[in-house]
């Protein structure tokens, strides 16, 4: 299980930003900066990684529950491709209330995305560690 979650750690970023923008950028020459920026894309993955490698090294630990901690990771990198995607494929023009107002938004929301799927992660964790120890039972 916790050969899953560095897995998951590791693909997920690589599929959600570089991979991300190279298939936007197949579909819009406007979109060919956002390949090129190398900086900006470092830090995107980091963003993007943070949750993942978090959940990824508490799984080391020997203490952690190891069905906890795969669906952790799991629910975790569907939340991080989930807002990725949101953000290359243009999220906030499919939401006309949105559209005017969307890229600093959006901004704002890729910078709390680690912090909230965090949050997320954790309460994941609690809530799959009771379920395995029987709290709920």
């Amino acid at each position: 299980m916790r050969c899953v979650s560095w897995l998951l750690a590791i693909t997920v970023p690589l599929l959600a930003v570089p991979v991300g923008a190279w298939l936007v950028a197949s579909r819009s020459e406007a979109s060919l900066n956002a390949i090129a920026d190398v900086e900006v894309m470092i830090v995107q993955l980091v963003l993007a990684a943070a949750p993942l490698l978090t959940v990824a090294a508490f799984g080391l630990w020997r203490g952690a529950s190891r069905s906890a901690i795969c669906a952790t990771s799991l629910v975790a990198a569907v939340l991080t491709l989930a807002v990725w995607g949101f953000y290359h494929f243009g999220g906030f023009g499919m939401v006309p209330e949105l559209a005017a107002s969307g890229a600093p938004m959006m901004g704002l929301i890729l910078l709390a995305s680690p912090i909230i799927i965090g949050i997320i992660a954790i309460l994941t964790y609690v809530s799959f560690a009771d379920a395995d120890a029987g709290a709920w039972v």
